[in-house]
């Protein structure tokens, strides 16, 4: 969901170039605004998933009725909308959707109250199981939950990204990312991620839309900002290793902070330079990613917030080792 909050006070920390982890802009895709789709509209798309099985990619709409769209690639690589499943509850706000690699459970993130919100579904979209969080996580920023989720590929972690600080930890820009055991949903461990620095383009809301599992305990991390005085958005996937990352879970990592304690994210892709080169004429609101028939293609897609002024893009990204 687009946000006009203004960024808060910085921790200064160094975004490191990454070394051997390519990304390039390949192909956009634009969908008509309010795109009629069996008796819904086309718009709110917040996650993509791929599910390799059936050769399908699942979009998830945040407004109600609470719904996913199947889509397939056609002979252009573009998608096609072939489906749709209607989920419970139906007023859910889902921002993120993620396909269980083993049980083929799918897991919803929503962000309807305050509180962050987590379910476990099947794909017939049949009344979900809501797993228990940690109790900092009952208090967020307003429309700032966890909207970035992603399984390691055995199936049995769930990483969950904060979009923004806690609300108990606003006065400085790190949120945070959570390991669950996606089986009893029992939380293992918590890292603290520093956003970037944007303050040099003015006021925006900055946050982690997304996350997708690269390999080695590595993750890549879509972080999305909106400048209203500027007419446009922000957009950059970073790569952040966990392998070695202090467990912060009993922390506050906004007060006494250890700069040990933080991530060192790696820039791999900034849509600002693509637009400079002339290969994209915009970006959007970027909420979704994923990986496509194999770890060689990243997708994007953009929440149009149902707003004609903005588009609702589908992006593929080459990604080369």
């Amino acid at each position: 969901m687009r946000h006009l909050l203004p960024l808060v006070l910085f921790c200064a920390v160094t975004m490191l170039p990454a070394q051997n982890l390519q990304l390039s802009f390949e192909q956009i895709q634009i969908l008509a605004h309010d795109a009629p789709f069996r008796e819904t509209r086309i718009g709110g798309l917040s996650g993509i998933e791929f599910d390799t099985a059936q050769q399908m990619f699942y979009l998830i709409a945040d407004k109600p009725p609470a719904r996913y769209y199947h889509a397939q690639l056609n002979e252009r690589s573009e998608l096609d909308f072939v489906g749709i499943t209607f989920l419970q509850p139906e007023q859910g706000e889902n921002e993120s959707i993620r396909l269980q690699p083993n049980t083929r459970q799918l897991y919803l993130s929503d962000e309807r109250s305050k509180k962050a919100l987590l379910f476990q579904n099947v794909v017939n979209g049949q009344e979900p199981k809501e797993i228990s969080l940690p109790k900092k996580y009952r208090k967020m920023q307003h429309n700032s939950g966890l909207e970035g989720m992603c399984f390691s590929p055995d199936g049995k972690y769930l990483y969950l990204g904060l979009e923004r600080p806690l609300k108990s930890e606003r006065k400085c820009n790190n949120s945070r990312i959570l390991k669950l055991d996606a089986e009893t949903g029992q939380a293992i461990a918590e890292y603290a991620y520093p956003l970037a620095n944007l303050d040099s383009l003015g006021e925006g809301g900055n946050g982690i839309t997304e996350l997708v599992y690269w390999k080695d305990q590595k993750l890549l991390v879509l972080e999305r900002a909106y400048f209203p005085h500027l007419g446009r958005n922000s957009v950059r996937i970073y790569l952040v290793d966990l392998a070695s990352a202090k467990n912060v879970a009993q922390e506050n990592i906004c007060k006494n902070l250890d700069r040990s304690w933080l991530l060192e994210p790696q820039l791999l892709w900034n849509a600002d330079d693509d637009i400079k080169s002339g290969k994209l004429k915009r970006i959007d609101n970027m909420e979704g990613m994923c990986w496509g028939s194999s770890k060689s293609e990243l997708w994007l897609v953009s929440d149009n917030n149902f707003n004609t002024r903005q588009q609702t893009q589908i992006i593929r990204l080459k990604v080369q080792e």
